[in-house]
């Protein structure tokens, strides 16, 4: 997933890069640690630009001694991907449910041709297997 997240600079600790962004309805600052040369150490952490709590962490070893622009925004792409992921809900389609009793039977063979017949039934209706319990199946379909 190509992220088109706008990063603007912002105050780090000596030697680290940092940056902010919105992200989904979060604001979020990636700080980048650095020693006093302005080198990088290849470590990051995100974090809620409002109240810091941490978001994301890891560790880039290509950032390592490095003060690339170009790699520090390829590793802002990256971020802003994974970010993108916790912070900002997939959209779900509207789904219906049925429970559908299962035919019980002693004979183990006759059981499962009864209960594969009617699955592929409502399977011709769209509906999809989500679980069996006992003698019943749980089936979900998109409503649209």
């Amino acid at each position: 997933m190509s992220s088109t997240t706008a990063w603007k600079p912002a105050e780090a600790a000596r030697g680290g890069r940092a940056f902010v962004a919105t992200i989904g309805d979060v604001d979020v600052v990636v700080t980048f640690a650095g020693d006093a040369t302005g080198r990088l150490a290849g470590s990051w952490d995100a974090r809620d630009a409002h109240d810091g709590s941490p978001l994301l962490d890891g560790d880039e070893p290509t950032l390592a001694g490095t003060s690339s622009a170009v790699q520090v925004y390829a590793s802002l792409v990256s971020i802003a991907d994974r970010l993108t992921a916790l912070l900002v809900p997939t959209p779900t389609a509207p789904v219906e449910y049925r429970l559908v009793r299962l035919v019980a039977d002693d004979d183990e063979s006759a059981f499962q041709q009864a209960t594969e017949a009617a699955l592929n039934l409502h399977a011709a209706d769209g509906w999809r297997l989500v679980a069996v319990d006992g003698s019943w199946a749980y089936l979900e379909r998109p409503t649209s």
